[in-house]
């Protein structure tokens, strides 16, 4: 009974502090945006760091990271992603190593406050009722990578609710055999600990982001049609995120 209300009570907490850090951030992100900046999405990105950082310390969420020396630094790529839990997002938005576009789900556009940081960072909205509009929400994205911005697709499609890798499916990898940017696997860890599907209960614990070596189309892989292609880099991508689960289970 004592667990529990303390949950209540953490969970309280933890949504508190969650909402005043996008509160601060709103006013001071628009209040510095009010003078001529250059790229403001930025701006947004990078005010909100420190900010989720502390958030995180004050709740209670330890933070490891690995493999950020593989975020290639002179050119824009695509990074494919687990899902675990909603709390993915806010772990990406602090602690990737560079500013990366996703999509986020409609109803968020109702989140007053919120739906304002998500626009401004140059993220996109996604219906994921409308699947047939999921070829329309991948140009989206071409659009993105075209304009040089990082692009984080989670390959699953939905958030998993043990924890385990689902099947990838193909859209993260057709965008990539399209574009021909490089991808990046993720494999983000603890996070449905923190923040389970279907449950407004926050616990405390630790969560972890790992990031792999970038997976490269050959020149041979060029010649290959995007369908066949796409097989190819679904594959070698599910395989490095299960490769980087792998380590850090051993470890």
């Amino acid at each position: 009974m004592l667990k529990k209300y303390f949950l209540i009570l953490y969970s309280c907490y933890a949504w508190g502090l969650t909402g005043l850090v996008f509160i601060f951030h709103y006013l001071i992100s628009n209040l510095i945006c009010m003078f001529p900046i250059k790229n403001q999405y930025l701006v947004f990105y990078k005010i909100a760091i420190p900010f989720l950082r502390v958030a995180f310390f004050l709740g209670g969420i330890r933070v490891s990271v690995r493999g950020f020396e593989n975020f290639p630094q002179d050119k824009n790529v695509i990074v494919v992603s687990n899902h675990q839990s909603l709390f993915d997002i806010v772990l990406i938005l602090a602690y990737m190593p560079k500013h990366v576009c996703f999509f986020a789900k409609k109803e968020l556009k109702n989140v007053p406050i919120l739906n304002r940081g998500i626009e401004k960072m140059g993220h996109e909205y996604v219906d994921r009722q409308q699947t047939s509009k999921a070829l329309q929400q991948l140009q989206i994205m071409a659009g993105k990578l075209k304009n040089n911005f990082n692009v984080l697709l989670f390959a699953e499609g939905t958030r998993s609710e043990t924890g385990e890798i689902l099947p990838f499916k193909r859209g993260a990898f057709y965008l990539a055999a399209n574009t021909k940017k490089d991808i990046v696997p993720c494999y983000l860890h603890g996070t449905n600990s923190i923040l389970r599907k279907s449950s407004k209960l926050f616990y405390p614990g630790k969560v972890s982001i790992s990031l792999g070596k970038v997976i490269k189309i050959s020149d041979q892989e060029h010649q290959d049609d995007e369908k066949k292609l796409s097989k190819i880099l679904q594959k070698k991508g599910y395989d490095a995120v299960i490769e980087l689960k792998n380590k850090l289970d051993l470890n």
